[in-house]
C-alpha cells in the first residue's frame, strides 16, 4: 500500500493480470520503472500496428532500459515501406526467421502486432508453438480501474482510461 495513492494489490491469476486500486493510478508490476533483467522481445509485425507498439517499447526504454527488440517479423517484409522502423535500430526480418531467432535468444518474449483479429490469432498460437512468452505491456499514463483485468499479451497503449471491472483479453 501506498500511502498517497490507496491500498493497492496486483497479483496474476489464471493468465490474467488483475489490477485493484481505490485511490490513483495502481503501481507493481505493470508500472514499475524498474526493471530486474532485459526482456528479449520479437515484434510480430511490421506495419501500422507495430509501428505504435514499438512506440510504447521505445517509451519504455527512455524512463529504463529494459526491452530488447531482436526484430519485427513479418511474412513478407519486402513488401513494406520500411520508413516506420527506419533509424530505430530494429531489424525488419522474415516471419520464417522467427524459429531460429527463438532457438538463439533466451527467454524470448513475444507482442502482437498485428491489427487484424484473424492474423493475430494466427501469429500467437505460432508464437505459443514455439515456446515464446507473451508479453504484457502497458503504458505509464494508463488510468485502469477498480479491479480490471488484462489477458497475457495484452497491449495498453497510451491515452486509455479503463473504467472499473473492465476485462481484456489475451493479445
Amino acid at each position: 500500500d501506498n500511502p498517497a495513492r490507496g491500498p493497492t494489490t496486483h497479483h496474476k491469476s489464471n493468465g490474467a493480470f488483475r489490477l485493484r486500486c481505490l485511490r490513483g493510478r495502481p503501481t507493481g508490476d505493470l508500472y514499475s520503472h524498474r526493471s530486474i533483467t532485459m526482456q528479449n522481445v520479437a515484434l510480430i509485425g511490421a506495419a501500422g500496428h507495430a509501428s505504435d507498439v514499438l512506440g510504447l517499447i521505445e517509451h519504455k526504454n527512455r524512463i529504463d532500459e529494459q526491452f530488447r527488440v531482436v526484430g519485427a517479423f513479418h511474412s513478407d517484409p519486402a513488401s513494406l515501406p520500411h520508413r516506420r522502423f527506419a533509424d530505430r535500430s530494429v531489424p525488419v526480418l522474415d516471419l520464417a526467421r522467427l524459429e531460429q531467432v527463438a532457438a538463439e535468444t533466451a527467454e524470448l518474449h513475444f507482442v502482437a502486432g498485428v491489427g487484424y483479429p484473424d492474423a493475430r490469432r494466427d501469429v500467437v498460437s505460432g508464437c505459443e508453438r514455439l515456446g515464446l512468452k507473451p508479453l504484457t505491456i502497458v503504458h505509464d499514463n494508463v488510468s485502469v480501474g477498480t479491479f480490471s483485468t488484462l489477458g497475457d499479451g495484452a497491449v495498453v497503449l497510451a491515452m486509455v482510461s479503463m473504467s472499473p471491472y473492465v476485462s481484456v483479453g489475451p493479445h
